[in-house]
């Protein structure tokens, strides 16, 4: 369950989301999409369905570990939660786009 609700205006819209996971793979390369997000059910669910459409799930627990899975190998998409302990997303944001590895991926 969410912790806050999301305004529908904050989300992009599917198509974008679902042309970001489609572009540039070819064969059996599944696109790869990291889930940052300090609930372990809720990581799992989205880990759950990403599998399921045919997508390689990484998981995150918090924003520090996130930044260093993006700078070992960079995913194709991220999922980020913005109420975390630690850095918070909005942190580990400003922190990614300052790095070269993160700073065009699509959050």
């Amino acid at each position: 369950m969410l912790a806050h609700s999301i305004e529908r205006k904050e989300l992009p819209p599917l198509r974008v989301i679902r042309e970001t996971l489609q572009s540039g793979v070819t064969g059996e390369e599944m696109p790869k999409v990291l889930i940052v997000d300090d609930d372990p059910n809720t990581v799992e669910m989205l880990a759950k369905a990403l599998t399921l459409f045919g997508h390689q799930a990484e998981r995150a627990f918090r924003g520090e570990e996130a930044l260093e899975q993006v700078n070992a190998q960079p995913p194709d998409l991220i999922l980020l939660d913005l109420m975390m302990p630690g850095i918070d997303g909005y942190e580990t944001l400003r922190r990614l786009r300052r790095m070269p590895t993160g700073n065009r991926l699509p959050v």
